[in-house]
């Protein structure tokens, strides 16, 4: 009997590249989950969740201090993302854009054994607890609309906390469901963001201005502005369309109050601004930025972008001694059902790659031989 991983994010595909014979389903597309890249045309492509990742993380292990090189892992892996630099010497990104690490992790497992499969389009709606300890899935899949229920012994949900919620509500009442719901109740808090990415055929940008510059050696294309609608500026055309510099692509990131006023009438379903939304975006562009109305946009929104209250804040080194992380990773081996994400190790890809190697190292020690 598999196990079986929910979503396909940073978190699930770390998870089916490490875990032998796994199973692995996700309601959406592709992988990537909030870590994912759009190309819209050849010089219209951009990271639209995370931009960018450290390359170490700090870790306390048994009180001892320890700096992680996330460059180590993917070599362990055999991965190589061609990563290049960008912010500083810390900072990188893959040429080819930030979802290239959820699929290398997965293609890493699947070119590796036949046994490991990905499945598309499949939304889980229900866990059914048995006396054995045996998780039976109920899933739906997204085209035909029909139901298809699986089983396992050992189930990983990498969602976010509403959603892994909304499934408990809808299953049969099981006391392994309400310790975990009890447990996940607390950390059930998130901040939604709005997104915008604007294409325009010619801009000229005073990138000193705002602290930018783009022509140094490792460049300096995003900026975190605190307190301002238009929170997080990245101009992702110079990291992925190196032929032409008069053609800009800037991701907008706007802050958690106007994601919350905005977040229902942001988009129509052709991912262009409303009736409601385009008169404010117009506003904030010219009298912050002093930019015209761009030549195209596309609008997102991530209602679950991070979690607010992770068990090991992004502000701190991971403690994996603390007891909070002590009484999860305690839950996640008695039940053999693990709730995982950036609600443990905070929204960080390098920390929640980091983590989730470092917690399977000790979940699955007796299990598997690496």
């Amino acid at each position: 009997m598999k196990p079986i991983i929910i979503g396909t994010g940073i978190t699930g595909s770390f998870l089916f590249s490490k875990i032998p014979l796994a199973y692995a389903f996700d309601k959406a597309r592709g992988a990537g989950g909030r870590t994912s890249t759009k190309s819209l045309k050849e010089d219209w492509k951009f990271d639209f969740g995370a931009t960018m990742f450290a390359g170490t993380t700090n870790v306390l292990r048994q009180q001892k201090p320890m700096e992680i090189s996330i460059h180590s892992l993917f070599d362990r892996f055999g991965i190589d993302l061609q990563l290049k630099q960008i912010w500083d010497e810390e900072h990188f990104f893959p040429r080819n854009g930030i979802s290239e690490i959820s699929k290398a992790f997965l293609n890493f497992r699947i070119h590796r054994e036949t046994g490991s499969t990905v499945e598309y389009g499949y939304h889980l709606t229900k866990i059914d607890v048995k006396s054995n300890g045996i998780f039976e899935l109920t899933f739906t899949d997204q085209k035909s609309k029909l139901e298809i229920k699986t089983e396992t012994k050992e189930l990983y949900l990498t969602l976010p906390i509403p959603q892994i919620l909304d499934i408990f509500s809808a299953s049969p009442k099981n006391e392994i469901l309400d310790r975990w719901t009890d447990f996940l109740l607390i950390r059930n808090q998130y901040r939604k963001t709005l997104i915008s990415s604007l294409y325009y055929e010619k801009l000229d940008f005073p990138f000193q201005e705002f602290g930018l510059d783009p022509e140094r050696r490792i460049p300096i294309t995003t900026v975190l502005r605190a307190n301002k609608p238009l929170e997080y500026l990245s101009f992702e055309n110079y990291k992925y369309n190196e032929r032409d510099n008069l053609t800009k692509v800037l991701l907008i990131q706007y802050s958690e109050d106007f994601s919350e006023e905005y977040f229902l009438n942001w988009m129509d379903a052709e991912k262009k601004p409303t009736p409601n939304s385009f008169p404010k975006i117009r506003t904030l562009l010219k009298e912050d930025l002093k930019l015209p109305y761009p030549s195209e946009i596309w609008n997102h929104r991530w209602k679950f972008a991070q979690n607010k209250n992770p068990i090991l804040p992004k502000s701190e080194p991971m403690d994996l001694n603390s007891p909070k992380y002590l009484d999860w990773k305690l839950l996640a081996e008695e039940t053999k059902l693990i709730p995982i994400g950036d609600f443990v190790f905070g929204p960080r890809i390098e920390r929640q790659i980091i983590g989730t190697d470092m917690f399977l190292n000790e979940f699955l020690s007796g299990k598997y031989h690496w």
